[in-house]
């Protein structure tokens, strides 16, 4: 564990040498969002230990010496600026020698629920014995925390432990008779009553799932310097094969791989789970490259997340179609782009932009030649998020007339922002969407208290991204992205509508002559997990991170579509359709992105029917 008083800084690191002599070293780090993240250019030398670690769109180089017994390890750490190399200040940084909890022979453990605005949170906690003192580690899978150490301090009459933050978790036990820890978690101002029930054969939650890629691998990666012509750029990796089945003239078909919504790195990591690096191994080991990189301002990708929209990624992954196009080894006739929730929203949209000959970079440059489409949305954002506040609500077991009043009040949001009201107006129907979701949840605030959340509320519906999600309506791109299709959504899929949204990408790439083949997956989450309600708390329990049997369709469409694919001068486009509503012919995203005019009809006041699946 590390200590940085100046910065109050908490690290776990993971340091190991293999039989091989290469050195791993991963690092956890939850005030930096990082956890279990791998470091890159790591260095062993005597007693010298140095590695980098990417996290939120930074870059930190640490450079440590042990001590002669291997008890501590002190150095300095900085930023790593565009030279490549640490500038500015450096910070002290010492850390001693632990354990990892999960490594013990035996260990107690503990499991329990905290209750928190009517909503139940599960969560483990194991602490074990060790010559260097007590070492603890919890897990909380809906927040995606698995083996996450806790600093353990023994009292006398049970324990307290830390489990650092941006604000601390303080969780203070008394051991009862019966062998329960019964006490609190306070963080900040929040203070709850916790009991946890001794849970004998426990395991520590690994932070590694059943999918993940595992050697020997048959392709090769390598690191991606994506130049966007907006000035930023963007980090990835571009996997190649060993496999030339679908090889053309010495050269790979590729894939451009586009995450959903929030900030994501490349393997688009939620909980665990790594679907886009488990996507880009199934996909290489048929034959395909694959190109992942990290969203804008995450991971090791420059420019800001924040502040930017649907639009804003669109341009991004126009730019990664770009470099691929430049890639020797890749056949820039033959390259795709999956996306995924947004992802899917945005990938026929730079489609067409690009088979319209309205790209970012050079015209005369090979347009996409297909997309993919995971769980993506048909609707207008603003139906999408309507419908998926009801279905979260109803899988909690929220009452029907709840559910009512808080839909009917989000709608009354939604179109508050589509018809661009006054910041009164707005906040006034935030305002009464905020009082039924609390009233919803059974939970209480004080006047303080309402007026922090409502703040915070009223800020994310005037955020740039929130604003055009709201307003876009994506089957004008659907209709003109002048590509094969396949489109997948899984049945218990809370977030998009599986149904209704599959309708309208087939009736959409119909009405535009484009061959198109469309997926609903019984059984099956938005992130294509089996499951049992397809509610989001599930997600880390289930330890399948992209169900085999639509994965293994999925890349079946892609491979006999690269197959197929003539050589583009023999290829057919089909004849454009009318421009839908609020979709002009040609948008190019070079210039101004919001020149796309999304679509302002406002939404009709009714509810949302309950879900029949």
């Amino acid at each position: 564990m590390a200590n940085a008083p100046d910065q109050k800084l908490f690290t776990f690191i993971r340091i190991a040498r293999g039989i091989d002599a290469r050195t791993t070293v991963r690092v956890i780090a939850p005030q930096l969002l990082a956890f279990d993240a791998p470091a890159r250019d790591v260095r062993w030398i005597g007693a010298n230990i140095a590695f980098t670690v990417d996290v939120r769109g930074a870059s930190l180089r640490f450079d440590g010496t042990l001590d002669a017994a291997n008890s501590a390890l002190q150095g300095k750490w900085g930023f790593v600026g565009p030279s490549g190399k640490v500038e500015g200040e450096q910070q002290e940084w010492s850390v001693h020698r632990t354990y990892d909890l999960r490594e013990l022979i035996g260990y107690e453990a503990w499991r329990g629920d905290l209750h928190v605005g009517g909503q139940q949170i599960a969560m483990a906690i194991a602490i074990g014995k060790t010559d260097l003192g007590p070492v603890g580690a919890i897990d909380i899978p809906v927040q995606g925390a698995r083996g996450i150490p806790l600093i353990v301090v023994e009292t006398p009459k049970g324990y307290r432990m830390t489990l650092p933050g941006g604000i601390d978790a303080i969780y203070e036990f008394e051991r009862t008779a019966d062998g329960s820890l019964v006490g609190s978690m306070t963080q900040g101002p929040f203070t709850a009553p916790l009991t946890l029930k001794p849970a004998p054969g426990y395991k520590v939650l690994g932070r590694s799932r059943p999918q993940d890629p595992q050697p020997p691998f048959p392709y090769t990666e390598r690191e991606a310097a994506i130049a966007h012509p907006f000035g930023h750029s963007l980090a990835g990796t571009l996997t190649i094969p060993t496999n030339t089945s679908l090889v053309r003239d010495g050269k790979f078909p590729a894939v451009v791989l586009v995450s959903g919504s929030g900030a994501q790195n490349r393997d688009e990591e939620l909980l665990g789970h790594r679907p886009f690096a488990v996507i880009a191994d199934a996909l290489a080991r048929q034959g395909v490259a694959v190109l992942r990189y990290d969203d804008r301002g995450t991971g090791r990708s420059k420019g800001r997340f924040e502040g930017s929209d649907s639009l804003d990624f669109a341009t991004d992954a126009d730019a990664a179609s770009e470099f691929l196009k430049t890639a020797p080894e890749i056949d820039r006739d033959r390259i795709g782009m999956l996306g995924h929730s947004e992802g899917g929203m945005i990938a026929p949209l730079v489609s067409m932009w690009q088979n319209q000959g309205s790209g970012a970079t050079d015209p005369e440059m090979a347009a996409l030649s297909f997309i993919v489409l995971l769980a993506a949305p048909g609707q207008r954002g603003a139906e999408v998020l309507s419908w998926q506040t009801a279905e979260i609500m109803r899988a909690e077991g929220i009452s029907e007339a709840a559910v009512q009043a808080v839909v009917l009040a989000h709608v009354q949001v939604m179109n508050a922002i589509l018809d661009k009201l006054s910041p009164e107006e707005l906040r006034t129907a935030v305002e009464v969407l905020l009082r039924a979701q609390v009233a919803a949840s059974g939970a209480t605030l004080d006047a303080p208290a309402l007026q922090g959340v409502l703040d915070d509320a009223v800020a994310s519906m005037q955020d740039k991204w929130m604003s055009t999600f709201v307003a876009y309506d994506p089957i004008g791109a659907l209709e003109r992205c002048r590509v094969p299709v396949y489109a997948m959504a899984g049945e218990k899929d809370l977030q998009v509508d599986p149904i209704r949204n599959l309708e309208l990408i087939a009736a959409a790439t119909k009405k535009g002559g484009i061959p198109a083949q469309t997926r609903l997956w019984a059984g099956l989450n938005h992130l294509f997990q089996p499951c049992t309600t397809g509610s989001a708390s599930e997600y880390g329990e289930i330890d399948t991170t992209f169900d085999a049997a639509a994965l293994n369709e999925m890349v079946g469409w892609v491979v006999k579509t690269c197959g197929e694919l003539p050589p583009r001068s023999a290829r057919t486009p089909p004849v454009l359709p009318e421009v839908s509503e609020g979709v002009p012919a040609s948008t190019a995203p070079a210039s101004v992105p919001e020149g796309l005019q999304p679509a302002s009809r406002p939404l009709e006041p009714t509810l949302p029917k309950p879900a029949s699946l």
